[in-house]
């Protein structure tokens, strides 16, 4: 079978996809400032991404949801504001914890937990089993804003951190859309129990990647990251 001159060549696409992708890294270098300040931007979004993949996985499977549990509609948004409610409580006691231990490791190891907990729900065959999981994840997602938050004040000087956390904040929303786009789709092609365990794997690779690339800064500014141009 012959190739029509109109169609690339599978090395030309690659090399096309490559160049692609490199101009988008070089982009995002610039508006962060920098290879290592993007890292930190992109490790710390992808935080606010998974947090607010899991209320959206909920709506994105209750189709399928509802009558495999035998669940009702008030019963869905029970679980979707579960964990916002239980996120609510301990966002105050997590935010003194962060004052006092290791921020990237704190987490690191919120993200492990709320991986298994990602996967409970998968697991779960009633509707006490899920809300008792939501609850846990609620908890979890606490671990979420402080960190983030205190971290951001720490690597970036005050005059950038408005810009900075803006560009964090675009995970929240980018999490939103890819929790609808990934859960709807593996809910429909497999099933509403796999679409919680596709989130809980990326979830586990984000843990590794702020273990091992995501340093503690010295509080008080001390270990902030530097711009190309910064003067000090």
């Amino acid at each position: 079978m012959t190739r029509h001159a109109s169609e690339p060549a599978p090395e030309g696409l690659a090399s096309g996809v490559q160049m692609m992708a490199a101009r988008a890294v070089d982009q995002l270098d610039e508006i962060a400032g920098g290879p290592a300040r993007r890292r930190v931007i992109l490790l710390l979004a992808a935080v606010l991404a998974l947090s607010s993949a899991d209320a959206a996985t909920i709506g994105a499977v209750a189709a399928e949801l509802e009558p495999a549990l035998g669940i009702t509609h008030a019963d869905v948004g029970l679980l979707v504001s579960t964990a916002s409610l239980v996120a609510a409580v301990t966002t105050v006691p997590v935010g003194v914890l962060t004052d006092r231990v290791c921020r990237t490791r704190l987490l690191a190891a919120s993200i492990v937990l709320w991986a298994f907990a990602m996967f409970a729900s998968g697991l779960a065959t009633s509707f006490a089993m899920l809300l008792l999981a939501r609850v846990f994840l609620g908890g979890v997602l606490a671990t979420a804003g402080p960190p983030v938050t205190s971290l951001v004040g720490d690597y970036f000087a005050p005059r950038e951190r408005g810009r900075v956390y803006g560009l964090i904040l675009s995970g929240e929303l980018a999490g939103i859309a890819i929790g609808l786009l990934v859960s709807g789709t593996v809910a429909g092609v497999l099933s509403w129990r796999a679409s919680f365990f596709v989130l809980s794997v990326p979830a586990l690779a984000l843990a590794w990647a702020i273990e091992r690339h995501l340093h503690e800064p010295a509080r008080g500014g001390a270990g902030r990251l530097a711009a190309p141009a910064d003067d000090g």
